[in-house]
């Protein structure tokens, strides 16, 4: 466990490099280091050796720092008790990877979101903007303008040529009017 202070200081600088270089293993592996150092320093300072293995503390750890960073908790679950093979860790893995969101939500921002933020690349928050919580479909569609089945190639030319129509559908109705 001597690697987990220089990795811990690695992770953290490189993760906001511009190079292809994800956080999703280095949290699971600090994680795992820092799940298997709990158990090593707590079953060690007890002395009570009937507890869990320091590998499923390792597994518990790692999914809680990876459902901290990421802000997934079914998905870590599911990923981590696949991989594990071990259905019995699921309950304890369940409350570390909840217990370890809500503290990572009390203190800041999630780290993937922020990052796209500074990248300027565009994603939709959980929450809706003031401004567009009032609006409607209506208030945000464009008018489409109805295709019928018989329709002349001159109507159809002079729709598509009008420059001031703002039109990307258009829907085929029947002769009353129903869609097709």
């Amino acid at each position: 466990l001597a690697f987990l202070p220089v990795y811990l200081l690695m992770a953290g600088f490189c993760g906001g490099l511009a190079i292809p270089f994800g956080t999703f293993v280095p949290n699971l592996f600090m994680g795992a280091a820092f799940g298997r150092l709990f158990a090593v320093v707590t079953q060690d300072s007890i002395g009570i050796t009937g507890l869990s293995s320091p590998g499923t503390y390792a597994l518990i750890g790692a999914g809680r720092v990876l459902g901290g960073c990421t802000r997934m908790t079914i998905t870590v679950v599911i990923m981590i008790a696949e991989a594990s093979g071990d259905v019995s860790i699921i309950v304890p893995l369940m409350l570390s990877v909840q217990l370890s969101r809500w503290v990572a939500n009390f203190l800041s921002e999630c780290y993937d979101e922020k990052m796209m933020e500074l990248r300027r690349i565009p994603f939709l928050h959980d929450e809706v903007e003031d401004e567009l919580a009032k609006d409607t479909a209506k208030d945000v569609m464009f008018k489409a303008v109805p295709i019928k089945v018989k329709e002349t190639v001159g109507n159809l030319r002079d729709l598509l040529e009008d420059r001031n129509a703002h039109y990307s559908a258009f829907p085929v109705v029947s002769e009353k009017g129903s869609l097709l």
